[in-house]
């Protein structure tokens, strides 16, 4: 469905004057009729006008009630009067009566239009108009910017559906300083150790509010000790989100979000219970699609996969995740710079007992005035994101950083007021939030990641204690640490990290450690299983590692040499009297 090919057909504006018009529209039609969107495979597919709703049709549903009750019975009755005429329509219509002049005037409509993109069909939800100003699409199409309200139908080349929506809409009020104070406390009212998280967990609201319109999508992971309120944060934020949030409870699979988010006027997803399991793939799943939401845009495919019959399934999902566990898994670096992870202390006594937590129906109506208060301020909120992020990288933080946590502090000071924000406030805001802190922590590179993988893989070795051979399970690492240590009692050391593909060896610039390139590697790829380079890929990336070289040695006695990639040895590994002596 190309935009440029959708028209009103009772709109004679809308037409070229070379075109002709639609012989389905005459001034004194009834309500009613369709704009036709494209075809499906072999469904048609039509924008009802007296329904403003997409329908996707059968060969079975072009005629009869059917088409009735999607067009309306008024205008399918006046279009079968028109079509009495022998002479009615065009020539590939002729010898056919009314009925099946009528459906096939429907299919050749949608076929010249081309095939359907459903990815032009906006449903409910808060989205960007060409102009840069916001669209708020669900029981009425309007405008915050002026309270403008528009009909349902094409808009822009976008088609906007009437969806029934529970949540804020134009009439809604706008939350009262006192009220977001309010919310701000319930989220003070847990014990964190992360500093600004109540602040920042208020932020994400609001582009929870605003996630289709965003161009990043942040996430957070709650994470604690048992009894530090997870699962009641989870669910007050539930509350304060009501239909804007799909709420599940444990690592949902790849296909069961796609289904969940498919057709919800959801625009957020909060999952409690969020524990890593090593027997499923449940939790790298979830952060898969994560870090694809983050920032998928329109005309973005998402996440591609195959499927049992040979064609591509796209999993398109534009949402922010707040999760929270004790447990939720190993997070890629890439997952990292896309998740702020607050850190919850377990609740005292006393901060239990002071009731700062919002009841079930005071946090529903907040929610929706929090809601309209956003979308309201959205200028301001635009305006606020472009201070805030130079802020951070002022403060130490990078391009991502910047997005990550700018988002969610530019919108807590949207909801704080309507001005926008001041250099020096957001410089106070950064340094709150500890900017510097996190963008150390936060990065995470391919390379060391690689480099702890191999020193933490742990095998058999041979050792010999006393006059008597022993086996010992140990990691590379530490057998590294023991070659060095003492060179002439580890030879069986020695031979064993040489059949791992591995060598540790003085030269004129100190110890370098030597790992073979070959991808083929049998011991190497089980050092490598499960992991990002299991099927090759770690010269590259171990090369980035100090004293990082290419070079063709000779790992063990006896063996051919080999390309290799050769680095430091890490400091750590050094005994502590060649440390000094260094």
């Amino acid at each position: 469905m190309n935009a440029n090919n959708i028209h009103w057909l009772d709109n004679d504006d809308h037409l070229d004057q070379d075109e002709k018009l639609p012989d389905n529209v005459l001034d004194e039609e009834p309500e009613g009729g369709f704009v036709p969107l494209g075809m499906a495979g072999p469904l048609t597919v039509v924008f009802s006008k007296i329904q403003k709703r997409v329908f996707k049709l059968k060969a079975a549903e072009l005629r009869g009630l059917s088409l009735e009750v999607v067009l309306g019975t008024a205008w399918v009755k006046y279009r079968l009067a028109q079509l009495e005429s022998p002479d009615a329509g065009d020539a590939g219509l002729l010898g056919k009566n009314p009925a099946e002049r009528l459906s096939s005037s429907i299919v050749k409509a949608c076929q010249e239009v081309g095939p359907y993109v459903e990815a032009l069909e906006r449903k409910a939800g808060v989205w960007m108009d060409s102009d840069g100003e916001l669209l708020v699409s669900g029981n009425e199409l309007w405008r915050p910017s002026d309270g403008s309200v528009m009909p349902h139908g094409i808009q822009g080349g976008y088609v906007y559906p009437a969806v029934k929506c529970s949540g804020f809409d134009l009439h809604t009020p706008m939350a009262r300083p006192e009220e977001v104070q309010r919310v701000l406390e319930a989220f003070r009212s847990f014990e964190w150790s992360t500093p600004m998280a109540a602040e920042i967990v208020l932020g994400w609201l609001g582009i929870a509010f605003i996630a289709t319109a965003a161009h990043r999508r942040p996430h957070i992971l709650v994470t604690g000790p048992a009894g530090c309120g997870k699962s009641t944060l989870i669910e007050q934020v539930a509350l304060l989100l009501g239909d804007k949030a799909a709420a599940v409870t444990g690592a949902p699979t790849l296909v069961g979000l796609n289904q969940l988010l498919r057709d919800r006027a959801c625009s957020a997803v909060v999952i409690d219970e969020f524990e890593a399991d090593g027997r499923s793939t449940r939790s790298k799943q979830t952060f898969e699609v994560a870090r694809s939401a983050y920032s998928l845009q329109e005309g973005d495919a998402g996440l591609v996969h195959g499927s049992p019959t040979g064609t591509a399934v796209s999993y398109r999902i534009a949402a922010p995740f707040l999760a929270a566990g004790i447990s939720p898994g190993r997070l890629e670096p890439a997952d990292q710079s896309r998740w702020l992870i607050l850190e919850a202390l377990r609740l005292s006594p006393a901060k239990r007992s002071q009731g700062a937590l919002l009841a079930d129906d005071e946090a529903a109506v907040l929610g929706q005035r929090l809601g309209r208060l956003f979308v309201g301020r959205w200028a301001s909120f635009q305006a606020n994101l472009a201070v805030v992020r130079a802020a951070i990288r002022a403060g130490g933080g990078d391009a991502r950083l910047s997005d990550t946590l700018g988002y969610p502090l530019a919108a807590y000071s949207t909801f704080l007021r309507p001005e926008v924000i001041t250099a020096g406030e957001a410089d106070q805001l950064v340094a709150a939030a500890e900017v510097a802190e996190r963008a150390e922590s936060q990065v995470v590179h391919d390379e060391v990641e690689c480099l702890t993988r191999i020193l933490t893989y742990v095998t058999t070795f041979e050792l010999r204690e006393g006059l008597q051979e022993v086996k010992r399970r140990l990691s590379i690492g530490q057998a590294l640490k023991r070659v060095v240590a003492d060179v002439s009692t580890t030879e069986s050391i020695a031979s064993r990290l040489a059949q791992l593909g591995i060598r540790v060896r003085l030269t004129a610039e100190g110890w370098v450690v030597m790992v073979a390139n070959s991808s083929s590697h049998a011991e190497l790829r089980k050092v490598f299983s499960s992991s990002k380079w299991s099927s090759g890929g770690w010269p590259i990336v171990l090369n980035r590692l100090p004293g990082g070289a290419q070079s063709v040695q000779r790992l063990g006695q006896g063996m051919p040499s080999c390309r290799v990639t050769l680095f430091h040895l890490p400091a750590e590994l050094m005994p502590t009297h060649l440390r000094l002596a260094a």
